[in-house]
């Protein structure tokens, strides 16, 4: 399978990383690339957590102790939630969220 993907082309976030966008419509099938994600998320106790508008708005109401944007995502997520947080991120400790620290 060659995914048919359009390159959007590139731009600098705050902190000076180029970053490259790319848009893809379709499917992919997971089976094709030997991957069984359910089997993955079953055995892994790992949880795949869309975004919400709930979270989106708990994020504008964040405020700025940290500037990642996917970092106050997941706060967010995990505020919304109730969920603890894994991280060795000790900016994340600004925040009322549950955390679990990573060494």
């Amino acid at each position: 399978m060659v995914p048919d993907v359009e390159f959007g082309g590139t731009k600098k976030n705050p902190w000076g990383d180029e970053k490259a966008g790319f848009s893809f419509n379709g499917k992919i099938n997971l089976k094709d690339w030997g991957l069984n994600w359910n089997a993955a998320l079953e055995t892994s106790g790992v949880l795949a957590l869309p975004v919400t508008v709930r979270h989106a708005l708990q994020v504008a109401a964040l405020p700025l102790h940290h500037r990642d944007p996917f970092d106050r995502l997941l706060i967010a997520q995990a505020q919304t939630e109730g969920l603890h947080l894994l991280t060795a991120d000790r900016q994340m400790a600004a925040y009322d969220v549950a955390l679990t620290w990573a060494n």
